[in-house]
């Protein structure tokens, strides 16, 4: 390091008690905030590592609970499907009714004129 500096700046570098001790203390400054940054790195991961088993034993859980509910849920959409079915020739019967019910409203409704028209032509 002293090679390097002389090199650089073209002067000597020269070690001093004192200096030595601000060095010292230097360097213990920067390791001791390494330490710190590692023991929060440590934590943090240790947390992660906690949340990643916590939310496997709860995946596990679920996966075992779908397993119990499969049969339900396909027993359950098979009478939804079967229902939505039923539904859907309820309502074509419906719309078949209506059809029926308007073609039968045409009807009495030209019937209807035909008899006002005749019983006025019989009061003329």
């Amino acid at each position: 390091m002293s090679y390097t500096y002389y090199e650089e700046q073209n002067r000597k570098n020269y070690i001093t008690p004192k200096s030595n001790i601000d060095a010292i203390k230097l360097f213990s400054t920067c390791v001791e905030k390494a330490e710190v940054k590692h023991r929060d790195n440590i934590e943090r991961l240790g947390n992660g590592v906690k949340n990643f088993q916590t939310t496997n034993k709860t995946v596990q859980q679920l996966q075992e609970t779908l397993i119990k509910l499969r049969p339900i849920i396909e027993e359950n959409t098979a009478k939804a499907t079967k229902a939505l079915e039923q539904k859907e020739l309820e309502n074509a019967k419906v719309v078949e009714e209506e059809l029926k019910i308007e073609t039968e409203k045409t009807i009495l409704y030209q019937q209807r004129t035909i008899i006002e028209l005749s019983q006025a032509d019989a009061k003329k």
